[in-house]
């Protein structure tokens, strides 16, 4: 369900996460990637969204595909953020989930 609820606004998707013992980190967030942090926990969640418009069809797909998804910006984006938040959190435990829809 969290990463279900990733796809929503990310003003729609404080309160859920809050229900879950999750803060969003809106500087760490955007409409591709959510990080969210639990700190009872210490668990780092790091959700990514799969295929959204027609640039992720036409470029990043592709590249997908041809094993070269490391080399695109929508990838580099979501890895410096992962990265940013476990330098920030220091989490005990970290997952990275993502699909497409």
């Amino acid at each position: 369900m969290m990463l279900k609820e990733s796809y929503k606004p990310i003003k729609d998707q404080e309160n859920y996460y809050k229900q879950h013992g999750y803060i969003l980190d809106k500087s760490l967030s955007d409409r591709f990637h959510q990080t969210l942090y639990n700190p009872n926990q210490k668990k780092l969640l790091h959700t990514v969204a799969g295929s959204r418009n027609a640039f992720d069809w036409l470029v990043n797909d592709p590249a997908l595909a041809v094993g070269q998804l490391k080399n695109t910006t929508r990838y580099q984006t979501a890895k410096t953020a992962l990265d940013q938040a476990k330098q920030i959190y220091q989490p005990f435990d970290t997952v990275v989930s993502g699909h497409t829809v």
